[in-house]
C-alpha cells in the first residue's frame, strides 16, 4: 500500500508593496521553464479594475461605469485628435476611443486574476494604462478651444500584499504539508513568504476560497467507481481496503464501500484514498 498521496490547495504567499504582479510573474516563469505544472497549479493576484475619465486640465477623475460618452455630451464637439489624427466623423473617433479603453482593459490582463490563464498578454510589460484626446470644442458663439480628455485604468487590488498560489498538498504519514517543490520554487520566485505559523505555509479554508471567490481546487483523482482502493491516513480507516462507491471530485469526497468490514460504507477525503 502507498503510504503517500497528494492533492491541490490554495496557500497565501506574502509579499512586499507593489511586489504582487512581478512575485507571481516571477513564480509562473519557474513553473513553465523547469516544467512543474505538476507542483503548482495557479497562481491568483485578487483585484478588480476601472477605467476613469478626466475632462479638462482640471477636471477630476471619474469611473466612466461603462458609458464614457455621457462625460462629453454637453461639449459640442467638431473633431477629435487621437492616434495624431484629427477625426471629425463621430462614429469614427468614437470607434476609436472604444479600441483604446479595450487596451486599457487588456493592459492589465494577467496582473490581476489568473496569471497562468493571461500567458501570452502578459509577454507585453509596456502596454500603457492610460490615453489622451483633444478635443476641438465649438462654443455659442462660433469660436473654438481645444480641452484634453484623459482615460486610465486604475487597479484596486482585494488583498494587498498577497498572492495566492494553487498548489501540491503532500500527505505523509498522516501528515498533509505543501510539497518541498512547491515550496522550493516560490523561495526563489524572491520577496515572497508564506502565511502561517513560523512561515509554514497553511492551507486555506473552504470557507475563506467562498469568501474571496475563487474556485476551489480541481481534483486530479487516480481511480474511478467500481475501483479497488486503499485507505490512507489521516482517514481513522487507515489499512482499510475497499470499493469505490461514488465520487464527489468538486468537494473532495468519495464513498468507499469496505471489504474489511461487510455492510459498512464510509465517505472519506479523495486525498486519503489510492488504488489497490
Amino acid at each position: 500500500m502507498a503510504d503517500t498521496n497528494w492533492y491541490p490547495s490554495w496557500y497565501v504567499v506574502q509579499t512586499r508593496t507593489n511586489y504582487e504582479s512581478k512575485v507571481a510573474k516571477n513564480i509562473a516563469q519557474l513553473v513553465k521553464y523547469r516544467k512543474m505544472q505538476d507542483e503548482i497549479f495557479d497562481v491568483k493576484i485578487l483585484a478588480d479594475s476601472e477605467v476613469q475619465i478626466k475632462v479638462g486640465s482640471d477636471g477630476e477623475w471619474k469611473p466612466i461605469a461603462g458609458d464614457w460618452k455621457k462625460f462629453l455630451r454637453k461639449i459640442n464637439i467638431e473633431s477629435v485628435k487621437i492616434d495624431d489624427a484629427w477625426v471629425e466623423d463621430e462614429s469614427d473617433w468614437s470607434a476609436r476611443i472604444d479600441s483604446r479603453i479595450e487596451k486599457l482593459n487588456e493592459a492589465v490582463a494577467g496582473e490581476s486574476g489568473s496569471v497562468f490563464a493571461n500567458e501570452e498578454l502578459k509577454k507585453d510589460r509596456n502596454k500603457s494604462k492610460k490615453f489622451k484626446i483633444i478635443i476641438n470644442e465649438r462654443d455659442d458663439n462660433g469660436y473654438t478651444d481645444e480641452k484634453k480628455v484623459e482615460f486610465r485604468i486604475v487597479e484596486n487590488k482585494k488583498l494587498p500584499l498577497y498572492v495566492l498560489v494553487c498548489a501540491k498538498t503532500v500527505v505523509n504519514e498522516g501528515e498533509s504539508k505543501l510539497s518541498d517543490n512547491a515550496w522550493q520554487i516560490i523561495k526563489e520566485a524572491g520577496s515572497a513568504y508564506f502565511v502561517g505559523p513560523d512561515g509554514v505555509p497553511s492551507r486555506l479554508s473552504d470557507k475563506d476560497i467562498e469568501r474571496y471567490g475563487i474556485d476551489k481546487p480541481a481534483v486530479k483523482l487516480d481511480f474511478n467507481v467500481g475501483d479497488t482502493v486503499s485507505i490512507l491516513p489521516p482517514s481513522n480507516f487507515e489499512g482499510h481496503m475497499g470499493i469505490v462507491e461514488s465520487v464527489d471530485a468538486e468537494n473532495s469526497i468519495v464513498k468507499v464501500s469496505l471489504l474489511t468490514m461487510i455492510g459498512v460504507t464510509v465517505e472519506i477525503g479523495t486525498h486519503e484514498v489510492t488504488l489497490a
